[in-house]
This record gives structure tokens, sequence and C-alpha cells, in this order.
């Protein structure tokens, strides 16, 4: 850790609520960004390929343009036409053999006439023969070869023709693909422009009816404007921003359970250290210990205030924050969390207080808040409130679990006997820590099926859980729908499980959020650990009497 990193994170701890109270809560339109990046246009649609390379097209592949070349162009001079065939040499000998008599008769002409010798005139007449006879067949070779070479040329012209034809439909075939390709990249980009602007009008659509919801004084839109101040809030070192939220109407008070840090996390802080120094010294316990206990009160008093800041409505009259810490019992080894403080402060209390000259420690007993005096012993208290959990919308359940066994496919069980399934599975599991949970009314208000209440914040207190008795596979859509119905009802974590599998896009969405995805596999899993119970899922018989 660099010295710079060191002063930062020591100016934070000391002047916590200074550098909060120069934060802007007040929630609008304008501070949020649509993230998702719009698609890039196409570029160079229109520019042909030049070199033929493929001869298969298809809708995703750029077309080729497929350019056929003319054979060479025969040449009179050709070795072919000039060198002597077989059948001339035959041509040749069988002259010879033909004329050898009559050159035999005029060699004993001559010997009777002029006593030349026979023999000699004999050799000399063939000779004269052969010499003839290789004129004439020259004559003959060159007559065919200008024949050959002529009737070639013919047919290369032919050829010719026929290429330059075949490249010009191959060139309007291309122009023709070309268009069409153009037409479907053109298109591909066209949707996903328009489905990028449907998200982004939905993103903003959806920012404007909560914060319509807030003018309006419902619950969802307070929710979400406290949501967004409170995640404004200075960070801490080894911390991370938790909260829990609940709300009474009829006295309009706001109940917060608020996650403090732990000492024990924290108080190992290094100093400055010398440039070429590899030791490395902390801050004495003492100085931490006071600094902690400071630190506490100052991050209560800077949740109170970014509450009352962003509520311009002045719809919540009245806070209650629990600072709760999640911490390990050393006795046992195990994770607990513990409430160390609790205080309730009204509106007009809070505008009577000079935040930026308080003392928080003493600001916090004068309000009356509960504590203990060293909050680094991790003393509990009993908070003030605790969170509520009834709901108009919840119903009577009815016990489904005893019905269940090996030749149950549920997968095509009665959505409303699905829905009661789950809920017994949950209540099983939360009910270990003293946690219910409860099945909401058929029309579904607040697009939940069950909502589970665990009184140990660590295991995510209120609970969103939603159950798809589907058949097909569960899209990104409900997904989606989960999350918004847990930012609107104030919940810290949203469970929903299918009786059959979720896509890709459904992960990828819920990757980094607090959303649970069980599916077929995890909940015959479940039902077995908790339950016993054994079941087994068939989507292909299912879709035979389901329609989902």
């Amino acid at each position: 850790m660099f010295n710079y990193e060191i002063r930062d994170i020591l100016d934070t701890l000391e002047h916590y609520l200074h550098k909060s109270l120069k934060i802007n809560y007040k929630v609008q339109k304008d501070d949020f960004s649509f993230d998702t990046p719009q698609p890039e246009k196409p570029k160079n649609l229109v520019v042909l390929e030049k070199e033929p390379k493929r001869k298969i097209y298809n809708q995703n592949t750029k077309p080729k343009l497929i350019i056929q070349k003319a054979p060479s162009k025969p040449l009179i001079t050709d070795k072919k036409y000039n060198k002597q065939s077989n059948t001339g040499n035959i041509v040749s000998i069988v002259l010879l053999f033909c004329c050898a008599p009559f050159v035999f008769f005029f060699s004993h002409l001559l010997n009777v006439l002029y006593n030349f010798s026979i023999f000699g005139c004999f050799v000399l007449g063939l000779f004269i023969v052969n010499i003839f006879t290789q004129l004439f067949m020259d004559i003959f070779n060159k007559v065919k070869n200008t024949i050959k070479y002529k009737s070639d040329l013919k047919h290369w012209q032919k050829e010719c023709i026929l290429i330059v034809e075949i490249n010009k439909k191959n060139k309007l075939q291309h122009t023709l693909e070309m268009n069409k390709w153009n037409q479907n990249k053109q298109k591909e980009y066209r949707e996903k422009l328009d489905n990028w602007n449907c998200k982004k009008n939905a993103f903003y659509n959806n920012i404007d009816i909560l914060l319509q919801k807030y003018h309006n004084g419902e619950i969802d839109g307070l929710f979400f404007i406290i949501q967004q101040s409170l995640k404004r809030m200075p960070s801490i070192y080894t911390h991370t921003n938790k909260y829990i939220l609940n709300y009474d109407h009829e006295n309009n008070i706001l109940a917060v359970n608020y996650f403090l840090p732990d000492f024990e996390k924290m108080k190992k802080l290094p100093k400055e250290r010398e440039r070429y120094s590899s030791k490395v010294t902390y801050y004495s316990d003492r100085f931490m210990k006071k600094l902690y206990n400071n630190l506490i009160y100052e991050i209560i008093f800077s949740a109170v205030h970014a509450i009352f800041s962003v509520d311009t409505d002045k719809i919540i009259q009245s806070i209650i924050i629990n600072g709760y810490v999640e911490t390990i019992d050393l006795s046992t080894g195990k994770e607990k969390v513990i409430c160390l403080c609790s205080l309730q402060i009204h509106r007009n209390d809070y505008e009577d207080l000079n935040l930026k000259q308080i003392d928080a420690q003493l600001c916090f007993k004068y309000l009356k808040g509960i504590t203990t005096m060293h909050l680094e012993n991790k003393i509990p208290v009993r908070p003030l409130l605790n969170l509520d959990t009834n709901d108009k919308r919840f119903v009577e359940s009815y016990a489904v679990a005893q019905h269940i066994n090996d030749k149950t496919n549920l997968a095509a069980m009665n959505w409303q006997d699905f829905e009661n399934l789950i809920r017994e599975l949950f209540e099983k599991k939360f009910s270990k820590n003293g946690g219910e949970c409860k099945v909401t009314q058929v029309s579904r208000d607040g697009g939940v099926d069950a909502i589970a209440f665990d009184p140990d914040p660590i295991l995510g207190g209120k609970i969103i859980i939603q159950a798809k008795r589907y058949t097909n596979t569960v899209g990104v859509s409900a997904v989606r729908d989960l999350y918004g119905t847990l930012i609107n009802e104030g919940a810290n974590k949203g469970i929903l499980i299918t009786t059959s599998d979720y896509g890709t896009e459904a992960h990828n969405f819920a990757k980094d959020k607090p959303l649970i995805l069980l599916n077929g596999n995890n909940l015959l899993h479940l039902l077995q650990e908790e339950m016993s119970i054994t079941a087994y899922i068939d989507i292909e018989e299912a879709k035979k009497t389901t329609s989902q």
C-alpha cells in the first residue's frame, strides 16, 4: 500500500462526517446514465472483394466475387506444333522402301550407260530421296500445324467468349448478393439500435416511474431514492455498504438496519513508511479504538443526513437506525451479528442540528441513543425497533410437502401447490434461525410469490422468493423482474427457483447482483436435504399437461 493511499484512508476515517456533508444526496433523473454502450455502425459495407476466395455463400458471410481466368492463347511457335510426330517418321521410312526399287533401276541404267558404280548410285539415290521426303514432311507438318492452330484458336476464342459471359453473370450475382448482404447488415444494426434504444428508454422510464412513485408517497419510490442516497456515502477501508430498510406508513417512521465496519478488520492500519524500507508499522490499538468509536457515531449521523437530505418531500418524519456489525464469536469461531447501537431521531431534531460543528458521540448521547461505552468491545444492545413482518398481501398457506413422493413430477404440479411447496421448503430452512416464510395472495401484488424474513441480518433480513414452474428455459426478463421487485420491496436478496433451467443472458444479468438462481436440480437437492423428500422432474411429460 502506498503512502498516499494510507493518508486518504486515515483522512476518511478521521473526518467521515465532514466528507459526507460535502456530498449531494438529492436524487434526480440526470444523475443516472445508461451504461450499456450503443452498438457500432457497420463500416465499409459497399466495398467489393477483388479476389475470389469462396464459392459458397450464407447470410452471415460476406459474398466474394468469383472471377474465372481465360486459358492461354495458343501460339503457332509452340513446341507441340514444330515437333515431328511418330507418324511422320513412319511415312518417311515407307517412302524410302517404296522408292528403293526405282533407285536401284536408275542405278543399274547409269551403270550400263556410263559405267557408274551401282552401289554408289543406289546410296546417292536413297540420300536424294530422303532429302525430298524430309522436305515433303516438313511442308506437310506445317500445313497440318496451321490447320490445328486455326482450330485451337477458334476453340480458344469460343472459351474466352463463354468465360466473359460467365464472369458477367458472376459479377451481377455478386452485386445482388452484396446488396442483400448490406441490407441484412443494416437491418441487423437497426435491430440492435432499436433494442438498445428500447432498453435505454425503459431504463429512464423506470427511473421516472420510481421518482413519481416517491412524489406520490409510495414505498417503492421512497426506498429507491434512499438506496441511491446511501450508495453515495463515503466508502470505508475493508468494509462494504450494507443495509436493510423498513417503513411504517401510519407513523411515517423509517427503520434502517445499517451494517458498520468491524473493529477487528480495520484496526491493522499501516503507517506511512520510508521509501526504501520494507518494514511495516501499524497505528497503536489505543489510537485505533479512539478512531473507531468516533467513526461509528459519524457513520450513523452520515446515514441520517443522507436519508433526510434525499427526502425532499419530507415524507419521513422519524428515523430509527440500528447499527449492526458482522463479526466472529471468538468463543465458538462462528460468524455472528450484533447490534452495537440504536438511535431514533425526528426530523425536527435533525433540522435543529449543525452537523458541521457537532461532536458525533456527544450528539448521539444527547438524542438518547442506545449504545455501550466502548464500541470496540462489541457488547450487543437491544435495537429500538425490529423489522416488521406484517404485510396485507400475505394469505393463508397450506401443507403440500406431505403429499409429495417419488412419483410426483414437480414440473407438472398445480402452480399454487408448487408455490406453497417452495414456501414450506424455505420456511424449513429459515426456521433454524427463527425465521419465517409467507406466500402472497393470488393476484401477486408487488410481483412476489413469497417473502422470507430472517432475524439474523447476515442471512438476508427480507428475502424475495419467486417460484417458476416452467417447462421452458427461463429468460433474462424474469430475472430482471425479480431484481426490480427486490429494489421496490427494499429487500437485500432475491431467490428465483424453477423446475427448468436458465439461459446464458439470465446468468450474466444475475452476476454481481444479490440474486440467486436455482434450477430444477438445485430444487430436488434442497428438497432432499431440507425435507427428505424424493421427487422427480420430467419436462417432456409436463409439457403434455402444462402450457409453460
